[in-house]
């Protein structure tokens, strides 16, 4: 793999995007544990949310790995590996990443 140059162009998309996703989730954090598994929508919307920070997180990671020509493969390996030693989601979440 070769290095290159990030794209600040790409890199502030996605920091928008997670912004915006994070100023969404804002609206329910008041929520508890019960209510979430209690109104199937509002979960719904928490986990969209969530979904969508974390992949701009990791599309910010990635690109960023790449353009320092570091396999970014390594990066969701770590991730995964971490998640594991936590046991968090245990069998219920596979990290995934776009290469651009």
């Amino acid at each position: 793999m070769t290095a290159g140059s990030p794209d600040p162009e790409l890199i502030r998309r996605h920091i928008a995007a997670l912004r915006g996703a994070v100023m969404r989730l804002r609206k329910y954090a008041g929520h508890g544990e019960r209510e979430l598994q209690a109104d199937t929508d509002i979960r719904w919307a928490v986990e969209r949310g969530l979904q969508i920070a974390i992949q701009n997180v990791l599309d910010v990671a990635t690109h960023l790995c790449a353009a320092a020509g570091v396999d970014a493969s390594l990066l969701v390996k770590g991730l995964q590996d971490g998640l594991d030693d936590l046991m968090v989601f245990a069998d219920q979440v596979e990290l995934t990443f776009d290469r651009r």
